[in-house]
């Protein structure tokens, strides 16, 4: 588990070495603090135009999903797992990105949709064993705040030029939904 973070892994918060000893087969030493993952991950609201054309989600689906990079190397664990959180922390589901053997290096990017199809508003990228309750370590997390929103508002007007009239109600509803998520969210 890597629940705790500083030198002697005495302070919540996890920060990629386990805080349990490792015993290590054959001998009676241990590595005190292993590692659980090393690199970098990153989650945000998909890319703003101009590249959005050329990438999925189309713009009405633009609030309703996150960006996830990734270069890890994973020592622990089975899964990936980004969770979708309100902003009063109330949890709202999740999606398995990875799910696989230990050690692994892993590097992708890619559009991760909400499962409930709602607003994004918290983010984790969890690293668990196969069951995703059961957390080893957040790798990272990211929470929409009102500027990302207001950039999404200064947006519409592009997504509207661009949509086929088939997209443009889904924009319609965006764009009423925004007063009420940037009121939500915080500065």
């Amino acid at each position: 588990m890597d629940e705790n973070r500083d030198e002697n892994q005495d302070i919540p918060g996890s920060d990629g070495i386990g805080d349990t000893p490792y015993y290590i087969i054959g001998d009676s030493n241990r590595d005190r603090y292993p590692l659980v993952w090393t690199g970098w991950a990153r989650v945000q609201l998909p890319p703003i135009l101009p590249v959005r054309p050329l990438i999925w989600p189309p713009p009405c689906l633009y609030p309703y999903t996150v960006s996830l990079e990734t270069n890890l190397a994973l020592y622990q664990g089975s899964k990936l797992v980004v969770k979708f959180y309100r902003y009063t922390d109330a949890y709202q589901g999740e999606n398995v990105v990875w799910s696989g053997a230990t050690p692994d290096n892993v590097s992708f990017s890619k559009i991760v949709p909400h499962p409930q199809y709602g607003w994004a508003e918290k983010v984790r990228l969890d690293l668990t064993y196969d069951n995703t309750e059961n957390v080893i370590s957040t790798i990272t997390s990211f929470i929409v705040r009102k500027i990302d929103l207001e950039n999404m508002f200064m947006e519409i007007p592009f997504w509207w030029a661009m949509a086929p009239s088939e997209e443009r109600v889904c924009i319609e509803t965006v764009f009423l939904e925004l007063p009420l998520q940037w009121a939500m969210a915080p500065s």
